[in-house]
């Protein structure tokens, strides 16, 4: 009889460790979720876990700053996760100074200059649909998730979104 190995390299032993508990139990401590968010993510999409990934994506929300900010909208556009993209893209429109002027967006416009226009085109549209609410008396907060929701269905065709006039096309 032979014996076959299953090799899981793209984890530490911790990490696989932690990730074998969650497949035992259904479940993990807040410590451990914490701390191997971003394996585990990557676990459960390549072994489509849609439940861990769910509990990792809010981790990896919650823990969303300017420092890795870039690093989560490459997780997103990668992992094809609207939902961690319209995170992402959320707080990069209420960050965009310290965003723009943070110590890694030279190296992610350099890294990913598609992506970049992409990013900043959103925050143009959302800054103009949020001015548009606000010249007729909307209010922003009510309706936030459908600006997210819109402009996420809109970025990939920018030219559907944005007319040659600037105007924004719905």
């Amino acid at each position: 009889m032979s014996k076959e190995t299953v090799t899981l390299s793209e984890m530490t032993r911790e990490e696989l460790e932690t990730f074998l508990e969650f497949l035992y139990k259904g479940s993990l401590p807040d410590a451990k979720l914490v701390q191997h968010h971003r394996s585990l993510y990557l676990s459960a999409h390549k072994y489509e876990i849609p439940y861990l990934q769910d509990l990792c994506r809010k981790e990896l929300i919650s823990t969303i700053d300017v420092s890795n900010v870039f690093h989560k909208l490459d997780l997103a556009k990668k992992y094809s996760d609207k939902i961690l993209e319209a995170a992402v893209s959320w707080f990069i429109e209420s960050h965009v100074v310290e965003v723009a002027f943070s110590s890694k967006f030279e190296s992610f416009v350099e890294s990913y200059p598609a992506l970049a226009v992409e990013t900043f085109r959103v925050h143009m549209m959302v800054r103009r649909l949020s001015k548009i609410l606000d010249d007729n008396g909307l209010r922003k907060e009510s309706i936030s998730s459908s600006i997210s929701n819109a402009v996420l269905k809109h970025s990939e065709s920018d030219k559907r979104c944005i007319g040659g006039n600037g105007n924004i096309n719905m």
